[in-house]
């Protein structure tokens, strides 16, 4: 990883978008180099977090997440070291994980209740399936 410095990830050829987001031009996804001496590909949004906030890239609970929820972006003021916890509240407050773009129960009714768990998160529910399911507990008893 010694090759790689602030200075080339500087110098790539990139597009900058209205918010500010660094693309590399002629790529989807997220943009990856590969480093010869460690036979070793990295994604460039890792490697921005390592120069430019100290993540361990041998360290898989170091997590480069971004501010602006655009994961082709490399701008290393729209990245910051979090773990998988802090990326995946992001998400949810993005409403760019998939659990919170649901509608829909599993039965096809619409969730319509939002309850509070003992351990403090949230779980949205299916007013119906509840019920059914409260039912079914209290004849086990």
């Amino acid at each position: 990883m010694a090759e790689i410095t602030r200075e080339i990830i500087l110098g790539l050829d990139r597009t900058v978008t209205e918010s500010g987001c660094w693309i590399l031009k002629h790529l989807e996804g997220y943009p990856c180099i590969y480093d010869k001496k460690e036979k070793r590909v990295y994604k460039i949004n890792r490697i921005v977090a390592h120069l430019w906030h100290g993540l361990d890239l041998n360290n898989s609970f170091d997590v480069a997440c971004h501010r602006c929820n655009n994961k082709r972006c490399f701008n290393p003021e729209h990245i910051y070291r979090g773990t998988d916890s802090t990326n995946m509240d992001d998400a949810v407050l993005a409403k760019t994980h998939v659990q919170t773009r649901k509608e829909f129960h599993t039965c096809g009714r619409p969730y319509d209740r939002v309850v509070r768990r003992s351990d403090g998160s949230k779980e949205r529910l299916c007013s119906h399936c509840r019920r059914q399911s409260i039912k079914k507990w209290r004849t086990k008893k």
